[in-house]
């Protein structure tokens, strides 16, 4: 890991703590200040999965494979075609889903039939 060095160009810092605490002092409860650069969804997606501080599943206990739940019958093999067109339809919403930004873990992972794939 770096360690912090102080630098001995002055003119390359720029102490904006008393504009910060000015712009915070107006603002009320669930308003955010952040540079132009920021962009909340990106931070939230740079999140490490399984972090029990990060990430609210972290501390969830390990979801039952596909193949128990099989066993258990708790997923169904035998559909109906409708009833197949619905799980495909979902599964390619997710898809698209996932190929546009969302976390994969919430989409395409969320599909029972492929976790384990």
């Amino acid at each position: 890991m770096a360690s912090f060095q102080e630098s001995d160009d002055a003119a390359a810092w720029t102490d904006v703590t008393d504009l910060v605490s000015a712009a915070t002092g107006g603002m009320g409860v669930d308003e955010l200040l952040e540079a132009p650069s920021f962009s909340l969804y990106d931070s939230m997606s740079a999140c490490e999965l399984m972090d029990p501080k990060m990430d609210a599943l972290g501390d969830e206990p390990p979801q039952p494979s596909l193949e128990d739940r099989l066993a258990r019958g708790d997923v169904p093999v035998d559909a109906a075609p409708r009833a197949a067109r619905c799980v495909l339809d979902r599964l390619l919403a997710l898809e698209v889903a996932w190929l546009g930004g969302a976390s994969l873990h919430e989409t395409v992972l969320g599909c029972a039939f492929a976790r384990d794939a």
